[in-house]
């Protein structure tokens, strides 16, 4: 049973009764059958994560950003030099505001600056799109809705704990991935009613 959240893929369209069947699922008095649920809601949540934002910057809009001089397109060698070190963790400091973190650059291929740096440089911007009730697809929706109603969150919640009443201590990486998937679609809206 465990190879079912393998089916699940993002280029096929999974129908809205087989994710209803899922949600319910969670607060199944079948303890396989909610772990089985569990795997295949993170992976709902990892295949309807909204997509990241990407921005494309001119090399000398980068380096006027960090304040050092723009390389020589013609100078080519590897290795670290002064115009890379930005890259590494050398000297950084975290940005301490909301909008500084938005605008800072991380890049995500190791490769930029080691020989040549490239003219333009595409890479992800710090913020991700979350869902709201009015830009939610319905396949998200039934997801967001079920995950509102306080009394699933109740039973869910005591079926968690009567998993975990054991005297071992086990970390749970579907769950773990569930709640994270969950959180980072949703945002702080489920917070509330998990407290």
């Amino acid at each position: 049973m465990a190879f079912i959240p393998f089916l699940l893929q993002r280029q096929i369209q999974i129908p809205l009764s087989c994710i209803r069947i899922l949600v319910d699922f969670l607060i199944h008095e079948n303890l396989d059958i909610r772990k089985i649920a569990e795997q295949c809601i993170s992976t709902l949540c990892r295949i309807q994560k909204p997509p990241r934002i990407y921005l494309e910057k001119s090399l000398h809009d980068i380096f006027y950003q960090i304040k050092k001089s723009c390389p020589d397109e013609a100078f080519s060698c590897p290795g670290d030099r002064d115009d890379n070190l930005w890259i590494t963790l050398n000297n950084y400091q975290p940005p301490k505001t909301q909008i500084e973190w938005e605008q800072t650059c991380f890049l995500d291929k190791s490769f930029h600056g080691y020989y040549k740096w490239p003219k333009v440089i595409k890479y992800p911007m710090n913020k991700r799109e979350r869902y709201t009730k009015n830009t939610m697809p319905e396949d998200v929706a039934i997801l967001y809705n079920r995950f509102m109603d306080k009394n699933f969150i109740t039973q869910l919640i005591q079926y968690m704990v009567i998993t975990d009443e054991s005297n071992e201590l086990n970390f749970n990486i579907h769950r773990f991935r569930m709640f994270k998937g969950l959180f980072r679609n949703f945002g702080f809206d489920l917070m509330n009613h998990f407290m």
